[in-house]
């Protein structure tokens, strides 16, 4: 097996792990889950993954407080998916310029993640909130800034999004499927699945759509309902879901804020 294939796999294994975590989170009570203290990795680039995801999956105003022993070691600020300050002993205010900015916040999480000894995180509502507008950062952005290959995060969120409307879905991922919701969809999801899935194998002789291209694409089912498919490398999902909803997310994960 190649390098490459290794590396699709091991990728493709830990999305699956990731989404079902994230769907046992959603499934929790909100006042036990805000109560939660999630573990951090101990390598450094696992940390630096594991809290930039944290802030792309926190929509509303939110502190993410980083913890050692039970003792607060920096307060990040977050809200719609972008990192608006670090709070730290000796913390210096973010620069007006949005490049300085980016900067000092991507110099503080790796400071941050080079911690040593065992760290934990904690989410808390944020309710002082401003009258203006804040200066924030994208996930993407801080990527960049760290020189971290960019992530599967838009993905997983869309998939995430589409799994708490499907009507039924199929998903598969490191060659293997997963069926859930009402089975009277499965004839049709297998068989859409495998037409789409089947596309990436054929000779490719003349430019066309193909899952490695492909972002999100519908196929209507009636006038309410449609079937969408998204799809990143080897990952994938096929869900029956409201037409209007499907597309909706299919516009946003296609053209995003």
């Amino acid at each position: 097996m190649s390098a490459s294939k290794r590396k699709t796999q091991g990728s493709a294994m830990a999305t699956e792990d990731r989404l079902g975590r994230l769907l046992d989170r959603l499934s929790s009570n909100p006042e036990a889950l805000a109560m939660e203290l999630q573990s951090l990795p101990q390598s450094p680039e696992a940390r630096l993954q594991f809290l930039l995801r944290e802030i792309d999956e926190t929509v509303l105003p939110r502190h993410l407080d980083l913890l050692a022993g039970g003792q607060q070691l920096a307060r990040l600020t977050v809200s719609n998916r972008r990192l608006i300050d670090i709070d730290t002993p000796g913390h210096t205010a973010p620069s007006d310029d949005p490049q300085a900015m980016a900067e000092l916040l991507a110099e503080t999480l790796t400071k941050l993640a080079r911690i040593a000894g065992d760290l934990s995180l904690q989410v808390t509502r944020r309710t002082a909130l401003p009258s203006h507008p804040e200066a924030a950062c994208s996930v993407h952005t801080l990527e960049q800034l760290l020189g971290i290959e960019p992530s599967h995060i838009p993905f997983e969120r869309l998939c995430r999004q589409i799994e708490a409307k499907a009507l039924s879905q199929l998903v598969w991922a490191n060659g293997s499927d997963r069926l859930t919701g009402a089975p009277e969809w499965v004839p049709a999801l297998r068989d859409i699945a495998t037409r789409y899935r089947a596309m990436h194998y054929k000779p490719r002789k003349a430019p066309r759509i193909r899952p490695m291209r492909t972002e999100g694409i519908a196929v209507p089912l009636s006038d309410k309902l449609i079937i969408v498919i998204v799809s990143l490398a080897e990952n994938g999902l096929a869900a029956v879901m409201p037409r209007a909803e499907g597309l909706a997310l299919i516009a946003a994960w296609q053209h995003p804020a």
